[in-house]
């Protein structure tokens, strides 16, 4: 007996040894495992970080190119060094050629890829000592083909203050920039990419390509991203009620959802991730606190700070001169006055006599197509031609929807005003369909005038609305004025709006093409933009 009770006294201490040894190797385990995929997530962050500083080098400035790029970031299991090793392939070079960084690249090489390698180590502790974990990320980018500058007026729509879309507004192409709050409701769609200095609240079915803000995010009711969510303020972003993102979100405060989904990853900058649980991200989930609730597809990583996202900049609304649309630098293209032009448009209709456009007294009269007015429609100029109305708040007046006030453009049109308002239906098309045009309604500044600012601030409206107004697609409409562009009821054109206020609703339909006055070019300087070809672990 006494030798049995031995015998299982020995069984069962070996029993709790072994269960000590496999619980002491499962933390060491679990311990560097963490530290493992946090690690590899700071190297994906250096790797980010890299990325983004050479594609901030101006063309002509490659000494700006670094070779090594040095970081941190603080981990749960403890701050992450990271190094990024940068090396780069230049212009006439093979792409088999090795990619070199031996020094500093003289001002004027060209660059056109480059291979980064980023590694993040950490020492961590666990039930056996201290151990060094180390993770690597290998990314290869290319410079992006050569395209030309984009014009000077680049947007489909622009409006230096406050945006509320709604009853079916819609942009294709171009994408929309506001200086200030960006609202998108009922059916609301803008078919590229969308940036607001303000905040952005979304519901009703609204669709964006895409969205970048510094201000608060609000998503429900059904709105889509289709692409990535990018939101630079440090409050809540908060997704609801059937808000879809089906891009990467970016936030630098917390991030919150209740009946979402996220088909991209999600990072919070600062902040936490919490889902309810009805909610979805596909990628994976990283927060500088908890990531807490609902589902994610890929890993979370918790108590991981990182770089919030840089939000957009303010733009000015670049300023047009009269200067600016006249003389060599503008093409030279004629120059007649309003009234000089109604008045041949009104004795080719064989308008009455006593007709304000044919009225010497009167320089600003009306374009009205009924037999009170002009007595039919209008005609432009066979060459480029600058009609100057800059006295004049000009009226276009159809005779309604059946009967709108048709403008054939048969040049390049730019109309100058004081103000400018169609009502009753105007149609703008083509003389020739095989052809493209320009037309453009411009209330330019005074010279040396600052756009929506001081006196350059609220100078003349453009009003376009009832009755429906239609443009042929050959024809690049520009609006552009430093007062407030109003559009409702039915507008729809091909070009671009630029105001320091704006007020759209009804069924408004801009499809973006370039309207830009000829010789006004963006000054700016050109930035190096690499696409990323391949990212990969590299294991030790």
């Amino acid at each position: 007996m006494l030798i049995m009770v031995i015998g299982l006294g020995f069984t069962f201490l070996i029993l709790a040894l072994t269960m000590s040894i496999s619980s002491t190797y499962a933390a060491k385990v679990s311990t560097e495992a963490r530290a493992g995929v946090q690690a590899q997530a700071a190297a994906d962050l250096g790797i980010d970080n890299a990325l983004k500083q050479i594609n901030n080098v101006v063309i002509g400035e490659e000494s700006m190119f670094r070779c090594e790029i040095i970081s941190s970031v603080s981990t749960e299991s403890g701050t992450a060094d990271v190094v990024t090793k940068v090396a780069y392939r230049l212009a006439g070079s093979s792409e088999t050629d090795p990619y070199t960084c031996s020094g500093a690249l003289a001002d004027g090489t060209e660059v056109v890829a480059a291979e980064m390698i980023a590694t993040a180590s950490m020492d961590v502790t666990s039930t056996s000592g201290t151990k060094a974990v180390m993770r690597s990320v290998k990314q290869k980018v290319e410079i992006t083909p050569d395209e030309p500058l984009p014009p000077l007026f680049k947007y489909g729509f622009f409006s230096n203050g406050n945006l509320h879309t709604t009853n079916n507004f819609k942009v294709d192409g171009g994408g929309v920039f506001t200086n200030g709050n960006f609202e998108c409701n009922s059916n609301a769609q803008v078919f590229g990419d969308v940036a607001a200095i303000g905040k952005a609240d979304l519901s009703n079915a609204c669709y964006l390509k895409s969205l970048w803000t510094s201000g608060a995010v609000n998503c429900n009711s059904g709105a889509t991203v289709d692409g990535a969510l990018t939101v630079a303020s440090s409050v809540r972003t908060y997704l609801s009620s059937g808000c879809k993102i089906n891009g990467d979100t970016w936030t630098n405060g917390p991030l919150e959802t209740q009946n979402t989904v996220i088909m991209g990853n999600a990072l919070s900058a600062k902040g936490h991730i919490l889902q309810q649980s009805d909610s979805t991200i596909t990628g994976w989930a990283q927060a500088a606190s908890t990531v807490t609730g609902g589902t994610v597809g890929s890993a979370r990583v918790e108590n991981m700070p990182s770089d919030p996202p840089a939000g957009p900049v303010n733009q000015k609304m670049p300023t047009i001169y009269w200067s600016d649309l006249v003389g060599p630098d503008a093409g030279n293209p004629a120059v007649v006055t309003y009234q000089s032009w109604l008045k041949e448009n009104a004795t080719r209709n064989g308008a009455a006599s006593w007709a304000d456009a044919l009225n010497p007294s009167k320089p600003c009269a009306a374009a009205a197509s009924p037999s009170w007015g002009i007595n039919g429609n209008l005609i432009g100029p066979s060459t480029a031609t600058v009609i100057d109305a800059r006295a004049c708040e000009v009226l276009f007046q159809g005779d309604g929807s059946t009967k709108p006030l048709v403008l054939t453009v048969k040049a390049d049109t730019t109309f100058v005003v004081k103000a400018f308002t169609s009502s009753n239906a105007l149609l703008i098309k083509g003389a020739d369909p095989a052809k493209k045009y320009v037309v453009r309604f411009i209330v330019p500044l005074d010279e040396g005038q600052k756009s929506c600012t001081g006196a350059g601030a609220g100078r003349g409206n453009i009003v376009i609305n009832s009755g429906g107004t239609a443009f042929d697609a050959n024809v690049a409409t520009f609006v552009y004025t430093n007062g407030t562009a109003e559009l409702t009821n039915g507008v729809q054109f091909h070009g671009s709006l630029y105001a320091c206020e704006t007020n759209v609703s009804v069924n408004t339909h801009i499809t973006y093409a370039d309207g830009t006055p000829p010789g006004m070019t963006d000054d700016g300087d050109q930035k190096y933009l690499f696409a990323p070809v391949m990212r990969f672990d590299v294991r030790p």
